[in-house]
């Protein structure tokens, strides 16, 4: 998914409403840069729904309601293309390093954007070609004994006989949790893990979240954050799950996921925003 990348576009933006007076020309541009690229993000998002996973920032930013056209890919393009030519410029120049730092996350943000206006238009690229432009990674390449070698240790590691696939199937549907027991076994899971985040990092007192069962979703585990330190977090149960993805969902979804850091986000730069 590319949610990580648009989770949090409030971060960039927060520090333009410091007062004027206190910035230098470099802090008011990258503020003015931070201002269009929300501004985009939440253009972006009135038709691709997945795009914007959470926004808290001032209304005003948001485009006014109205029938919407066709998808502009080329003018959407092209803006992305002006605002990444501007991050690049600022996060190149002899700016201060906190001013040099977001743009170049700006940046890295809008290489995503146009890879995923291209592929909501339906012109895809290689695995590695849209992994890189939207996560900034690709999946490392091994030659075939690297994985040979790993299907012979999990030969002696697997009980039983057959095949490998098999012996490990087998061994994994020892552990999917039956429908009735879901919502004990995630609640209890992420309970532990709200306990030990909590034990590094304080966490707003009204903070909480509403966890949800649903189906025919093309993920099988999602956070929306709403604001105000409340989060819902999606189970898709169309599929078996296994024990370790109610840890996963536990620690990754909510703490110390992205409950956790949108909490955090809110928390800190709504502050700094307010004083």
């Amino acid at each position: 998914m590319t949610r990580l990348l648009f989770s949090a576009i409030l971060f960039t933006f927060i520090f333009s409403c410091k007062p004027v007076s206190t910035q230098t020309k470099k802090e008011d541009d990258i503020n003015v840069l931070a201002e269009r690229y929300v501004k985009l993000a939440l253009n972006i998002g009135q038709y691709d729904e997945s795009f914007v996973d959470a926004y808290y920032g001032p209304d005003s930013l948001k485009p006014v309601a109205k029938a919407l056209p066709a998808f502009p890919k080329d003018s959407l393009l092209k803006a992305t293309e002006e605002l990444l030519a501007a991050a690049k410029t600022i996060a190149g120049s002899n700016a201060p390093d906190s001013v040099k730092n977001r743009a170049g996350w700006i940046s890295d943000q809008l290489v995503s954007f146009g890879r995923r206006i291209r592929i909501f238009s339906g012109e895809f690229g290689s695995f590695d070609e849209e992994s890189k432009d939207l996560f900034g990674v690709a999946a490392p390449v091994y030659d075939e004994q690297h994985y040979k070698d790993l299907v012979n240790k999990l030969d002696h590691l697997l009980p039983g006989k057959g095949s490998i696939p098999d012996r490990f199937q087998s061994l994994a549907n020892r552990f999917i949790i039956p429908k009735p027991k879901l919502d004990t076994v995630f609640k209890t899971a992420i309970a532990e893990c709200r306990r030990r985040t909590k034990q590094h990092y304080q966490l707003p007192a009204n903070e909480s979240f509403t966890l949800e069962y649903v189906n025919n979703k093309p993920w099988n585990g999602y956070n929306w954050y709403k604001g105000n330190y409340t989060s819902l977090i999606q189970i898709n149960t169309d599929i078996n799950i296994f024990m370790d993805r109610a840890i996963d969902v536990g620690s990754h979804e909510s703490y110390p996921g992205h409950h956790v850091y949108n909490m955090l986000l809110e928390k800190i730069y709504i502050m700094i925003r307010d004083s």
